[in-house]
């Protein structure tokens, strides 16, 4: 009986290692052949205008006012930037607001501040942020967003991406 038990054992021993080796091979080999960019096949797909150059854009309150960058960032978004991220400034009682332009493309930057109503951004490059702009809020964040928001007719308003994305498929 243990001369036959010590078979069994053999037997299955080897055949895991048949298969181990057999599965290392296979996957070198599939590996191997296949050449880079060769089984790449699809539909080329048209980005929608407008798309590549819409602005990243972070809002920090700098006023104080609870709410304040949340609701600067709706009004911003309602104007087309694509607000990523808003929240609290590292200090309070900025009095006037400011654009900071965080990558080198100063235009994304200096078009958050022409829709604002300010006459310049900041130059702020920070290689570590992932963003065009960053809107810090001062006391004076009202009369630049709520005013130029209620007075900008609703066909003078940018289409939401979404908008654009579906204007671009039914064309």
């Amino acid at each position: 009986m243990k001369g036959r038990l010590g078979t069994v054992v053999t037997v299955v021993v080897l055949l895991g290692v048949g298969f181990l080796l057999g599965s290392f091979w296979l996957q070198w080999r599939g590996t191997r052949l296949r050449q880079p960019g060769s089984e790449v096949e699809g539909t080329p797909v048209t980005v929608p205008e407008g798309f590549a150059s819409r602005a990243r854009v972070e809002v920090l309150n700098g006023s104080g006012e609870p709410g304040a960058a949340g609701r600067a960032a709706s009004r911003l978004r309602a104007m087309g930037f694509d607000v990523v991220y808003f929240g609290n400034a590292s200090s309070f009682g900025h009095a006037h607001t400011r654009v900071l332009a965080r990558s080198t493309d100063r235009g994304a930057a200096r078009r958050v501040a022409d829709s604002i109503g300010l006459d310049s951004a900041i130059s702020r490059p920070d290689t570590s942020l992932y963003l065009d702009a960053t809107v810090i809020l001062g006391d004076d964040w009202h009369d630049l967003l709520e005013v130029r928001s209620r007075s900008q007719k609703p066909s003078e308003r940018p289409a939401s991406l979404l908008d654009r994305i579906l204007h671009a498929v039914h064309r």
